[in-house]
């Protein structure tokens, strides 16, 4: 065991497929680990590199295999495509991760931390919300007109009960049948509208109790929708980032990917 230099995991939900090689690409091992028990495999092995795709729960598994001692990185799906030697399967995808992960020249994925990914989850619920309210918002323009009622586009004709008063003075004239649904959208609406505002006014906290973040808001056209976005995606801000010289996605500070693979 003592020869290892580099292990791939096909992560999974219950049962992970492991293979390890020496130095020289030579198998050590492959074998299959359940969940309970990965951490153990792992941490009674020697220091090595462990090599995973980066999937669902990649993240997570890279921080806790790093904990362990051992170095992890992260590999694009794509990257690791063309080292997968025949038919897919769990033995030949963990070998196809290993044999792509003695590549210097693979690309690595940042590991995210566990407040990264926390913000990536608040902006994942946030960004459905935001979906569910344009598709009200479209369905209610788009029922209203066809009785012959336009409604302008942007949420402050909404917001501001325009439609709703519309509704009342024409009650008779469209029907308490079509005034009632148009008003339980409305109702759903607002609805969406307020958990939005709820997760902004989230946002705006962290952005203010992170100092970083501060900084970055002081670069023209970050907001702190924008702001905690980057960061969930691409970590913290660079220098030449705050002298707001450069475009921010292109300042964007990503040292965690620059890392080499670990070959002997």
């Amino acid at each position: 065991m003592n020869n290892i230099s580099i292990v791939g995991i096909d992560l999974a939900k219950h049962v992970f497929q492991l293979h390890a090689v020496d130095n020289r690409g030579h198998q050590v091992f492959s074998k299959k680990v359940k969940r309970d028990q990965l951490s153990t495999v792992i941490g009674n092995l020697p220091p090595c590199l462990v090599a995973m795709e980066a999937c669902g729960s990649a993240h997570y598994w890279a921080r806790e295999i790093r904990q362990l001692g051992h170095e992890a990185h992260l590999l694009p799906p794509q990257a690791v495509k063309p080292f997968i030697q025949g038919h897919k399967n769990d033995a030949r995808d963990a070998a196809g991760i290993a044999e792509a992960a003695a590549r210097p020249a693979t690309r690595r994925v940042a590991v995210k931390t566990q407040e990264q990914q926390s913000l990536q989850a608040l902006h994942r619920v946030r960004s459905r919300l935001v979906r569910a309210r344009t598709a009200v918002g479209n369905e209610l323009r788009g029922l209203l007109n066809e009785f012959g009622i336009i409604v302008a586009q942007g949420h402050r004709v909404i917001r501001q009960g325009d439609i709703r008063r519309l509704l009342d003075e024409r009650h008779t004239q469209l029907g308490t049948a079509l005034c009632d649904v148009m008003h339980d959208l409305l109702d759903e609406w607002q609805a969406l509208d307020t958990r939005i505002a709820e997760y902004d006014k989230r946002l705006g906290a962290y952005v203010q109790a992170t100092p970083s973040m501060k900084q970055l808001m002081s670069v023209p056209g970050i907001g702190p929708v924008n702001a905690t976005l980057l960061f969930s995606h691409m970590g913290i801000p660079s220098a030449s980032l705050m002298d707001g010289n450069l475009a921010p996605p292109l300042a964007w500070s990503q040292d965690s990917t620059q890392v080499a693979a670990r070959t002997s």
